[in-house]
């Protein structure tokens, strides 16, 4: 439901709240406050968006390229990424966003959502807004996501009040999934810690030796923080 009051014939003048509209799997429905955004992604939704502000990046070998997504609201540019079943927006805290409390912990970031349910990219996030959110969806400078199955992954680089860089490669993630979830995240890395500082066993079809010298140690979990958080590469053996 939404209470639209146009003052011109522009699409994001209404008014909106999240009683009215309270979707759980979208950032508006979360964000607690009297005037959230919509979302990108909602936005598409209801042919809001020209078509200049959507881009459809088919998923194939060898990708290695650079998108620029602008801040969600009254911008204009690339606002909605596609890729594949993977639909990215970029958020700011300005304008009806000030208050959405994902941005008021002080991180602008990219969401993902998978077709329409946004992803829980921090599924132990702990802190004041814990209790409040069930899912943390913001990539951060450096940090990437990627989805074994389909082969992809994403990496946010540097991020502005004007926009994002994304990067879309392609590429053989399997050596990294530890928990066989097919995507590559902070659960992948909390269990490769477990393996190497707390004497957790290893399942058979793990293999937890990123870098081939015998043993899992400190060394290997650096290769797990260095390709989720710092845009590294996949680790290779030698």
């Amino acid at each position: 439901y939404v209470s639209a009051n146009k003052t011109s014939y522009n699409p994001y003048k209404l008014s909106c709240n999240s009683y009215q509209y309270w979707d759980v799997s979208d950032p508006m429905g979360l964000a607690q406050t009297s005037s959230p955004e919509f979302s990108t992604y909602n936005k598409n939704l209801l042919h809001w968006l020209e078509p200049s502000n959507v881009v459809n990046q088919p998923i194939g070998p060898n990708l290695n390229l650079i998108h620029s997504l602008k801040p969600n609201g009254y911008g204009t540019g690339l606002l909605l990424l596609k890729v594949g079943q993977y639909n990215l927006e970029y958020r700011i805290p300005v304008d009806y966003d000030q208050n959405l409390q994902y941005l008021s912990l002080g991180n602008n970031g990219v969401f993902i959502r998978y077709n329409a349910e946004l992803l829980n990219l921090y599924p132990n996030v702990n802190g004041a807004y814990a209790s409040a959110f069930k899912i943390f969806p913001l990539l951060r400078p450096g940090d990437s996501f990627a989805d074994v199955k389909f082969g992809l992954r994403i990496i946010v680089g540097p991020i502005s009040q004007e926009g994002a860089e994304v990067k879309i490669q392609t590429g053989n993630y399997a050596k990294l999934d530890m928990d066989k979830s097919e995507v590559i995240d902070v659960v992948d890395l909390d269990y490769i810690t477990k393996y190497a500082f707390q004497g957790a066993p290893i399942p058979t079809d793990v293999v937890a030796d990123l870098n081939c010298d015998g043993v899992v140690d400190v060394i290997d979990v650096l290769l797990m923080v260095n390709f989720i958080h710092r845009s590294g590469p996949v680790p290779v053996c030698g």
